[in-house]
């Protein structure tokens, strides 16, 4: 039985990645080619991703749809469009607006960099008014 959506190469070459090595100094300490490793690191990537989406699959079922916060947008502008929708919608977020970023960016770290959102998020609100990104 599968235990986990990563292989044990992809690991590796993740590890190395996040260490700072190229993926030509991994290429040849395993020897192969760049172009092999840059495609298990890329299918290492697509992995995560769909372990991400799977999470937020699950963790958005007793929760609705909230708004998009848009790739390009700050995230301290963000967090005011989130309260808005929330009080339009008549469910107040029971965070306030720090809680609020730090859990953005726990939950969206590779889609935000300091104050820009790098990647659309989507926001969801449940119904005691906490929420969830992704």
């Amino acid at each position: 039985m599968k235990t986990r959506l990563l292989t044990n190469r992809q690991m590796v070459v993740l590890r190395f990645r996040l260490e700072g090595m190229s993926q030509v100094d991994i290429a040849c300490l395993f020897g192969t080619s760049p172009q092999n490793i840059m495609e298990i690191e890329h299918r290492a990537w697509k992995n995560i991703e769909l372990a991400i989406n799977t999470m937020i699959s699950y963790y958005t079922l007793d929760a609705r749809f909230l708004c998009t916060l848009k790739e390009g947008s700050d995230l301290f502008d963000s967090a005011a469009l989130i309260f808005e929708e929330g009080k339009r919608i008549g469910i107040p977020v029971t965070l306030g607006a720090v809680d609020l970023i730090n859990r953005l960016q726990k939950e969206n770290p590779y889609r935000i960099s300091g104050q820009l959102i790098r990647k659309d998020i989507d926001v969801y609100l449940r119904d005691d008014g906490d929420i969830y990104s992704g």
